[in-house]
């Protein structure tokens, strides 16, 4: 989380942190994020799982979602909650550039459908 948060950091993203995928529907549903960036393998639930969570709210339903792995993305395709989420995620395997990271975040940035003015926090 340290290392995503200082990568985005510099390019003015404000991040917010949630350490499980219980965590971040919490922080989803205090206020709007204008991408969620969530590791494939967390406690719990898998990323995609967390990301079929995070879709169902209300501040989730327009979110860009970009998933983190290790695995390539044709093997995580064969994880739980993959079905729930096609389409809709983007999908990065580390490892990656800082550079590379803040594209895809920026790419998956979309203010009209955020109701935020500027670049709100990435959770």
């Amino acid at each position: 989380l340290d290392l995503l948060e200082a990568a985005l950091a510099p390019r003015g993203v404000e991040t917010a942190k949630a350490v499980d995928p219980l965590g971040a529907v919490e922080l989803l549903d205090r206020r709007p994020f204008s991408v969620a960036v969530l590791d494939l393998m967390m406690p719990r639930l898998n990323g995609f799982e967390t990301a079929a969570l995070l879709r169902e709210r209300e501040n989730g339903r327009d979110l860009p979602i970009l998933i983190l792995s290790g695995y390539d993305e044709r093997g995580a395709r064969r994880l739980p909650g993959w079905s729930r989420v096609q389409g809709f995620v983007g999908y990065l395997e580390k490892p990656f550039s800082g550079e590379a990271l803040r594209r895809r975040v920026a790419g998956a940035y979309t203010p009209a459908t955020n109701r935020s003015e500027g670049l709100a926090p990435s959770l």
